[in-house]
């Protein structure tokens, strides 16, 4: 008898956990505004953040000739695409 309540407890445990983890994933989080300007030049890329970004200015030089100049910019920096 305790075997089987406890087994029933621990069913509604996982069911509540269940339950709570969907609800959680259907909420979605709240994303901040950012706002940038971006300026290809004969060297790369040149981008100002304008608004809501951990940078003011930054530059990306690419060296490679022959070969579209690529980069990821979001409001974090810039890098290379992989």
């Amino acid at each position: 008898m305790q075997k089987r309540i406890l087994t029933v407890i621990v069913a509604i445990g996982f069911i509540a956990s269940a339950w709570q983890l969907g609800r959680a994933q259907g909420q979605v989080a709240p994303v901040a505004p950012f706002t940038m300007q971006i300026e290809f030049t004969a060297f790369g890329i040149k981008a100002e953040c304008l608004k809501g970004c951990a940078w003011k200015k930054v530059t990306y030089g690419c060296t490679q000739e022959r070969t579209p100049c690529k980069a990821e910019i979001d409001q974090l920096g810039v890098g290379g695409v992989k």
